[in-house]
């Protein structure tokens, strides 16, 4: 497994920015990271052909432009064929990946929708609604 290019600090520097103001250009972190991280071009080059290399085998689809190939794990660096793999095990481990990142992006589409609903002035509505709560939000 590659050598991770910038350290923990680094990165929460750069969240601590990000929540400060409230949004950031990719630009701008590239430029962040720039001027606090020590190049290394080894690790550099060695991670760019691991994420082209991750890059192609994300994008080989069937004829109905649904994805085909999966990683087993997050760094395991094996990628399976979801319609021809025969191991349970490795396909149980993909289909746990992608429950978890729908659920992941069913949380973060809540929290945008709550959002948008603030800023249109319908919280108190929307909220009940989207959390579930059976007593409007005004009640409380």
């Amino acid at each position: 497994m590659a050598k991770r290019i910038f350290t923990r600090e680094i990165r929460e520097y750069i969240f601590s920015e990000i929540d400060r103001r409230g949004f950031v250009e990719v630009d701008e972190v590239a430029e962040i990271i720039k001027g606090l991280h020590v190049y290394d071009p080894l690790t550099a080059e060695d991670q760019w052909y691991r994420d082209k290399a991750r890059r192609l085998m994300a994008s080989r689809k069937d004829s109905n432009g649904v994805r085909v190939l999966f990683a087993t794990g997050p760094a395991s660096g094996t990628y399976i064929n979801i319609e021809t793999c025969r191991s349970l095990s490795d396909v149980t481990s993909v289909v746990d990946q992608l429950i978890e990142k729908r659920d992941g992006l069913n949380a973060a589409i809540a929290k945008g929708r709550r959002r948008k609903a603030e800023l249109e002035g319908q919280t108190s509505l929307f909220r009940s609604a989207v959390d579930g709560e059976t007593r409007r939000a005004s009640a409380q």
